[in-house]
């Protein structure tokens, strides 16, 4: 998990503390690609808390990221579980520019039925479960 221990949401199903969150590491990316490599995995999945603080979400450690576990472990696949991203489809489409081998996002935010898990009923900035359309838009 990338970008720190701390979400910015308080989603009532999710055991990570809430709070206010560290900068990004900088040097987080070539750890997690080090620890892949030292594991010797064929397989990475590269997730995150949900950082509403950053204007990207968070989007350039993903992109960052992928980027060093490519350059360690070169004949390993990379998965990324993303957050909502604000609903930002610039975020999204940095991202995908990424290339990662799978590319797969949290729905806990995106339909009505499950507002009541949401932090105070929040809902994602595409509401109605828009962003799982206009994700597939963007990612094909």
């Amino acid at each position: 998990m990338i970008l720190g221990d701390r979400c910015t949401r308080a989603c009532r199903f999710c055991a990570v503390a809430t709070g206010r969150p560290e900068p990004p590491d900088p040097d987080e990316t070539r750890r997690v690609a080090q620890t892949a490599q030292r594991l010797n995995l064929n397989y990475v999945v590269i997730t995150s808390v949900t950082r509403d603080d950053l204007a990207d979400g968070g989007a350039d450690q993903f992109c960052r990221t992928i980027s060093e576990v490519r350059s360690l472990c070169p004949k390993a696949r990379v998965e990324v579980l993303i957050p909502d991203l604000n609903g930002s489809m610039r975020a999204l489409q940095k991202i995908c520019n990424g290339r990662p081998d799978m590319l797969n996002h949290n729905v806990e935010h995106g339909a009505p039925s499950v507002s009541a898990s949401a932090p105070r009923g929040r809902l994602s900035p595409l509401p109605g479960g828009c962003w799982n359309l206009h994700f597939a838009r963007v990612c094909r």
